[in-house]
């Protein structure tokens, strides 16, 4: 039995180095050759949005959900906010701003978190309240129709400070 796993393992690194040995070679007729791979087509560059591949209504980028549903496939009524401006009614943002911290300081990083985690918390009140499935900072729908902003009502909600 013991011989026969020496012979596998001899055989699979004999595959291995062929398969380096064969790539190498490749790679080298394909500089000597001055040949190049194809561009992609122009219709494949990379938007920043996802596409779950299965026809949603909409373009989005996970990174920018606030809260609720994040898959674009279970999306059915989202929500859309002015981000920046949700950050400029914190009073976190006003301290950085008003006191000149910087952003990348542990205090900047703690108050910028802070922020968001107050934005965060107030998307998911005005969500749960009318009715959305989810918030997101940069959300379009395929076919152009509007998509409702929140971000007045839960501006409004940052200032009375719940």
């Amino acid at each position: 039995m013991k011989q026969n796993q020496t012979i596998q393992s001899s055989r699979s690194k004999r595959v291995t180095r062929i398969s380096l040995a064969l790539t190498a070679l490749l790679g080298m007729a394909t500089m000597a050759h001055g040949w190049s791979i194809p561009p992609l087509p122009a219709n494949s560059v990379d938007t920043g949005l996802s596409d779950d591949g299965r026809g949603t209504p909409y373009k989005v980028d996970k990174i920018d959900n606030l809260c609720g549903l994040a898959e674009p496939r279970q999306l059915s009524n989202p929500a859309r906010v002015d981000y920046a401006v949700l950050l400029e009614a914190t009073e976190e943002y006003r301290e950085i701003r008003d006191k000149k911290i910087d952003l990348e300081s542990a205090r900047g990083v703690e108050l910028h978190n802070k922020a968001h985690s107050r934005i965060a918390a107030a998307c998911e009140r005005a969500r749960t309240k009318l009715g959305h499935c989810s918030v997101w900072k940069t959300i379009t729908r395929r076919n152009g129709k509007p998509i409702p902003n929140l971000t007045k009502s839960i501006k409004l909600d940052l200032a009375e400070g719940v």
